[in-house]
């Protein structure tokens, strides 16, 4: 057996509530979509009958999420936060270890965004509906571990990607 009883309910009760601050994230975009970019998002999305295949948008949620998660949350905001934690250490002991961890986080969903926004369209836009999803996946990051990013970070993908054409 892998994990003990004890790990595996804790597993299950963090991949849950990530899944449902995935959810919610995924309703926030909805929203700042709807009201801020006349549906921009939700109409470029695919229909259902469209290529991909709905159960191929799962496989793209998911393989996208744990690839951006493991580059830009292990990587990305591990490094920025281990190096300025190595200096702020020393200035403010009390508050470094907080300080590296947003500033790793903010790092790490300003590349994430700068990178979507080389792939499609208006900046304003996809640097806002990033942020959303790229600060909560950072946050998740750093009080529940990666597994939990990488649900939350697939199920706002997930939601998007199957979601938007019904309310588009």
């Amino acid at each position: 057996m892998l994990f003990s009883a004890d790990r595996r309910r804790s597993l299950r009760k963090s991949a849950l509530e990530s899944a449902a601050l995935g959810a919610g994230a995924a309703l926030i975009v909805m929203a700042i979509d709807h009201y801020f970019f006349d549906g921009l998002t939700a109409r470029q999305t695919p229909e259902w009958s469209e290529h991909p295949a709905p159960a191929m948008r799962l496989v793209i949620a998911f393989t996208g999420a744990l690839f951006e998660e493991i580059v830009f949350r292990v990587i990305v905001a591990t490094t920025v936060a281990t190096v300025l934690w190595l200096v702020l250490r020393r200035i403010t002991a009390s508050s470094a270890v907080q300080i590296s961890q947003w500033a790793g986080t903010i790092s790490a969903a300003t590349w994430i965004a700068l990178w979507h926004v080389g792939m499609a369209g208006d900046p304003a836009r996809i640097i806002t509906i990033n942020a959303v999803g790229n600060i909560l996946y950072g946050w998740i990051y750093w009080r529940r571990g990666l597994e939990s990013a990488v649900v939350a970070h697939a199920t706002v993908t997930s939601i998007l990607f199957l979601g938007f054409p019904f309310i588009a």
